[in-house]
């Protein structure tokens, strides 16, 4: 009775699936790359994470947006604190990270609540792999 009370006053907020395969950049892998930082990592070994979003900018050029950032970007997250837009993935050094995880636009609006019309990526610092209480200089590449 109680656990079903807190189920439906708590709903799980991660009612998606569990990240593997091609949904998933793990330490092994983003070691094993020759890329400079995060954001190279993924254009190389997931380019299908940003391929329509970079369509869509090709499409629209260089013209200004007044648009949130999930409307015009894959949004990037360090656990549950949203730090930008995928560019922000430049200022992070492959060291820093344990995993990335992506979701599509209806996994992250389930995970985090809003509309994401290219998904998120969550960077996993590798101190939280570790089980260290403070994240590494991750989430300073706001």
């Amino acid at each position: 009775m109680i656990a079903e009370y807190l189920e439906d006053r708590f709903p799980t907020p991660f009612n998606v699936p569990a990240r593997s395969g091609r949904l998933l950049l793990g330490s092994a892998e983003l070691r094993r790359s020759i890329a400079t930082n995060v954001l190279e990592a993924v254009e190389l070994a997931r380019p299908e994470w940003t391929k329509q979003q970079r369509e869509d900018e090709a499409k629209r050029g260089n013209q200004p947006s007044t648009l949130p950032v999930e409307a015009i970007s894959l949004v990037v997250y360090v656990g549950d604190e949203k730090v930008g837009a995928i560019e922000t993935l430049r200022d992070i050094a492959i060291p820093e990270v344990s995993e990335l995880r992506f979701y599509d636009a209806r996994d992250a609006r389930r995970r985090w609540g809003r509309d994401h019309k290219y998904g998120a990526i969550e960077v996993v610092p590798a101190s939280a792999a570790m089980g260290a209480s403070e994240p590494a200089a991750v989430g300073s590449a706001k």
